[in-house]
């Protein structure tokens, strides 16, 4: 008799072999949790890679600053040789280098700049960036060279130079600033860079706050040049000379701040001060009065606070400003809504500050402080004192954070 196979199957019982299918499933699922893992792998790779990309970029800014170090050190021992071998020359030379007679065939563009004497520009800077060295604007500035002391104090009298005006200075710093844009950018930070690691230029940060003053002071002309503003910040700060120093016992105990890290300080010092200036000082006016010709000094300083606010996004972007600054921001033009109806300038701000910095800020470790600023922006958006207008713009940054979508693209 033929074997029968369907004797052996037991009737709406389980197939021969079917035991199998739970192995299948698990082995569905190690596939797909490794998956998963080679994603997460990927998008680690692609981040590590920008990294490099960022770490290339400023070793390459590093290499130059060293480069241009090791021009000025070279140049040192020839005026060291040359002192040494012939010291009349020599300090015929040194006058001539001090009252800027840069040779003729020199080129152009360094002869814009000029190698002079750094002017008193004390008096230029308002708290806190008023320098504790104090000098008078009418007289000289005496050159000290400190490897030959003897000769320097001997010399004293005769290398006094008048010093140029601080506006004759702000001049051609100001005229460098009003050309820079993306297509001339390395040649004009290249020049303002050269200016500042000028030994000439001094060494106790005067030239960093100069040069933050005037950046700010061209950021504050334009809020659609803010990233390119502070993208100078940042190539400034890389590749400024560690020459530059100061002391603040006050806030840094462990000794003077050098180089970028100072450029950093005065950065985020004029910051500050700029925000109580435009924004904490000075109350809008009403609506009724704000036709009135008092209020345009008012409203031009609203406007100048609305553009450096577009800055220091761009700067905390950048990670130069600290984002205990990018809080008060925050705190400080609520504020000034909840007890200002008709502040539209200041609703602009907030919205075009979110807009740059909201991705990067809304961190976990920050994310409690953010939930009541966003509270209270939700309750002025319902608001019915506040123009339709801005709380529409309230609403937008709501929905964005809501969405968990970019802030900003």
């Amino acid at each position: 008799m033929p074997y029968d196979i369907t004797e052996r199957i037991v009737e709406n019982g389980p197939l021969p072999g079917s035991n199998h299918n739970p192995e299948v499933g698990r082995l569905k699922a190690i596939i797909q949790e490794r998956e998963e893992r080679i994603k997460d792998l990927e998008n680690m790779l692609r981040e590590e890679r920008e990294e490099t990309k960022l770490w290339v970029r400023r070793a390459k800014e590093h290499r130059t600053a060293a480069e241009a170090g090791e021009d000025i050190i070279k140049e040192l021992r020839t005026r060291i040789e040359a002192l040494e071998k012939d010291p009349v020359v020599a300090t015929q030379n040194s006058r001539a280098m001090e009252g800027n007679q840069v040779p003729a065939s020199g080129d152009g563009n360094r002869r814009s700049l000029g190698i002079r004497k750094e002017p008193s520009i004390d008096s230029y800077y308002s708290n806190p960036f008023s320098s504790h060295k104090q000098r008078n604007p009418s007289q000289g500035i005496e050159v000290e060279d400190r490897r030959h002391p003897e000769s320097s104090r001997a010399s004293t009298s005769r290398t006094e130079v008048p010093a140029p005006s601080p506006s004759a200075v702000e001049h051609e710093l100001d005229g460098l600033l009003g050309q820079l844009s993306w297509e001339t950018f390395e040649l004009i930070a290249d020049h303002i860079i050269k200016w500042a690691n000028n030994p000439e230029r001094g060494d106790d940060g005067r030239t960093l706050k100069f040069l933050v003053r005037l950046i700010f002071e061209r950021a504050a002309d334009d809020a659609a040049q803010a990233n390119l503003f502070a993208n100078l910040c940042q190539t400034i700060l890389y590749r400024i000379s560690p020459r530059f120093q100061e002391s603040f016992p006050q806030t840094y105990e462990r000794g003077p701040v050098f180089g970028g890290a100072l450029f950093r300080v005065y950065l985020n010092s004029l910051c500050v001060e700029e925000l109580d200036r435009s924004w904490w000082t000075v109350q809008l006016p009403r609506r009724a009065s704000r036709e009135s010709s008092a209020s345009a000094p008012i409203q031009n300083v609203r406007r100048r606070g609305l553009h450096l606010i577009a800055l220091f996004g761009e700067l905390y972007m950048l990670k130069i400003l600290d984002e205990h600054l990018m809080h008060e921001c925050i705190k400080k033009l609520i504020a000034i809504i909840e007890s200002n109806s008709d502040s539209g300038d200041a609703v602009q701000a907030l919205h075009t500050l979110l807009s740059t910095i909201g991705t990067k800020l809304d961190t976990p470790q920050s994310r409690t402080e953010l939930d009541i600023q966003f509270r209270r922006m939700k309750s002025i958006s319902k608001g019915a004192q506040y123009s339709a207008h801005n709380r529409s713009l309230l609403q937008d940054l709501l929905d964005l954070r809501k969405r968990k979508k970019p802030y900003r693209k």
